[in-house]
């Protein structure tokens, strides 16, 4: 079976590769727990109802159909903007002037530090300032009196006054005060540039949002000790979010942007629609792999940064099909073939869940299938035609028999995809709950006079 989506050169698509059967263990495993939880006490009392120890099964019928290829990954939902805080002194917390959850605008204070040592240090710069400006004034005085006594000494060696050898001498006295008013100059700037930088550094001691947002993951508390590396928030725009998800190198080759996904979490109360946003060109070099980012309008907060979610990559769509409830599949203990047991004499009859069960023996085959490609809860096969009819639960009581035959109760597709749906949490509370009413009904019956009408036991047919 071929995908509809063109597919990259050398890259297998699901329905050619033999990936389905590795991802379908975990799948058939959380199928069979879920099943077994859901039906296995039902379905001993059922074993035991059929006359010498007989199982009793229940069935689906295969359809026909297409079914969505896609790609299950785990996303890590991330703020828009998303940074975190960190101080750019070290210093203690003397003020801590939002609480998680509060909105911050960008230049907000967040944090006060201890700015004691930093005034000091400005003070004493600012001092240092004021000295090197004396300093170059006095220098300054010094250049304009000898600029005046270089005049009149000039003057005099023009009337040979004095000597050719004084005027020069002081020339040079000139000359070397000019130097040192120039030094005392450079001074006065490094002085006021230390000056500014002890003001920054005193700004520097009010940690302030650099961008819009929402405060979260606070660590800082009065008194504590803030490093350059301690981060004291996260602050993101929760209104938009990303949900970024690895993307391996073969998964370049039919994973593209602007493909649907379809987003699922235990906080939600439905799937989130969307589509993937973009994918960045550069792959880790230890990983061969990427990063793919989701953009999700979180209407309702109903995400949160942080959450790890479910991701589903929609890259197409299979061809024509037998289509399969997951759990119909069955790995044989010994062999590790994967197949499943068809009721061939089943045909096609009205599925009435609510009746007694049929007791009728009816032959059961292992058959064999190839599996084509997988989707959430169905899988599409080649080796079975639809409308066959396949068993869904109890394949593991026909296995560990001999004679290959059963009591096969039909049952439909929408029970059994419910089933495998279920929640771990879900399926041992419906279990406990079964097993109560069930002890509750075989207390029931011995206490009843022999002589009463029976009672409803575990044998006794019911739906989960």
């Amino acid at each position: 079976m071929q995908p509809r989506t063109p597919q990259s050169p050398g890259v297998r698509p699901p329905s050619t590769s033999r990936r389905p059967f590795s991802r379908l263990a975990g799948s058939l495993l959380a199928a069979a727990a879920a099943l077994a939880l859901a039906c296995g006490y039902e379905t001993e009392g059922r074993e035991r109802d059929g006359e010498g120890g007989i199982p009793v099964v229940e069935a689906v019928e295969a359809r026909s159909g297409t079914l969505p290829l896609e790609e299950r990954l785990t996303g890590v939902v991330k703020a828009e903007n998303q940074v975190a805080i960190r101080p750019q002194v070290s210093a203690p917390i003397v003020e801590v002037m939002v609480r998680n959850g509060e909105a911050v605008e960008r230049g907000q204070p967040l944090v006060r530090l201890d700015d004691s040592t930093v005034r000091e240090q400005q003070r004493q710069a600012e001092a240092d300032h004021r000295l090197a400006q004396a300093a170059w004034a006095e220098e300054q005085a010094g250049v304009a009196e000898l600029e005046a006594l270089v005049t009149r000494t000039r003057a005099l060696h023009a009337q040979e006054l004095v000597s050719e050898l004084e005027l020069e001498t002081q020339e040079a006295q000139l000359a070397g005060q000019r130097a040192a008013a120039a030094q005392a100059e450079a001074r006065v700037e490094q002085a006021a540039s230390t000056v500014a930088e002890r003001r920054a550094a005193l700004d520097r001691a009010i940690v302030r949002a650099p961008v819009d947002g929402h405060v979260g993951d606070r660590n800082a508390e009065v008194g504590m000790l803030a490093g350059t590396d301690s981060v004291l928030f996260l602050i993101g725009d929760l209104g938009s979010l990303r949900i970024e998800v690895p993307l391996t190198e073969g998964m370049l080759g039919y994973v593209e942007v602007g493909q649907p996904v379809r987003i699922e979490a235990p906080s939600l109360a439905a799937p989130i629609e969307g589509t993937l946003s973009r994918i960045s060109p550069f792959l880790t070099e230890n990983s061969f792999s990427t990063i793919g980012e989701i953009d999700v309008a979180n209407r309702g907060d109903r995400l949160r940064p942080g959450m790890f979610v479910t991701v589903d990559i929609l890259y197409g769509e299979s061809e024509q099909a037998t289509l399969l409830p997951t759990s119909t599949l069955w790995e044989d203990p010994e062999t590790g073939e994967i197949g499943i047991y068809v009721a061939p004499e089943m045909g096609r009859i009205a599925v009435e869940t609510d009746e007694t069960v049929d007791q009728t023996i009816q032959p059961v085959a292992f058959r064999s299938i190839e599996v084509l490609a997988e989707g959430r809860a169905t899988i599409g096969v080649r080796g079975v035609e639809a409308g066959e009819w396949v068993v869904t639960v109890g394949q593991h009581m026909i296995a560990s028999r001999d004679e290959p035959g059963a009591v096969v109760r039909p049952t439909t597709w929408t029970r059994v995809l419910q089933l495998q749906d279920l929640q771990r949490e879900d399926v041992l509370r419906g279990f406990l709950d079964k097993q109560q009413r069930l002890s509750r009904g075989a207390r029931d019956s011995d206490t009843r006079p022999l002589s009463g009408p029976p009672s409803r036991t575990a044998g006794s047919p019911s739906t989960f």
